[in-house]
């Protein structure tokens, strides 16, 4: 099946861990599918990320598509083109008619996949990700807005200043906290 392309971005060439990719977006009132897309220079896809509204229960498949691995890409073939896989989510936290807020973290081993806040899948690598230079979004959805930045490490831990917390012993209750203003 092939989709009209929303969006895409180019140059995100020798994409790495510590990666993070914002897209904002509304799934169309009649939309059947879309697709979010890790593309490599040869065609390959190298992470396949596809809601699909028109199966009996909406679900997301996640797979990966190449052309030239015949021994490992056996699974299911058409031209050449070989998918892994399939991987199911058996459900969809999107829905028609509705906005969504995506982000994709690329990590060690996988990419973690968030959608509207929540943490929704992650996808282990198939495919190098030095070989990977464009993300596409294609189907029946509109991307408002794009981002690519550095995924930011927490702040190391340190413990709250806890003070005082010996209890007044004629009143039988914790200190009142302090004002800090």
């Amino acid at each position: 099946m092939s989709f009209p392309i929303a969006a895409a971005w180019t140059n995100i060439e020798g994409l790495s861990e510590g990666k993070r990719f914002l897209i904002q977006g509304f799934v169309r009132p009649y939309t059947k599918r879309f697709a979010v897309n890790f593309l490599c220079a040869n065609g390959d896809i190298a992470f396949h990320f596809n809601p699909r509204f028109d199966t009996l229960k909406p679900m997301v498949v996640c797979n990966t598509q190449m052309k030239s691995k015949k021994q490992l890409w056996e699974s299911w073939k058409s031209d050449d083109v070989f998918w892994g896989e399939e991987e199911i989510a058996p459900s969809t936290p999107f829905k028609q008619n509705s906005s969504f807020e995506m982000t994709i973290n690329v990590e060690s081993g996988c990419y973690q996949v968030y959608v509207n806040g929540n943490r929704f899948l992650e996808y282990k690598h198939r495919v190098a990700l030095k070989e990977i230079q464009t993300l596409e979004v294609k189907g029946d959805v509109s991307v408002n807005r794009f981002e690519f930045s550095e995924i930011k490490a927490p702040p190391p831990y340190s413990p709250p200043n806890s003070g005082d917390t010996t209890y007044n012993k004629e009143e039988k209750r914790a200190p009142e906290a302090k004002s800090t203003k």
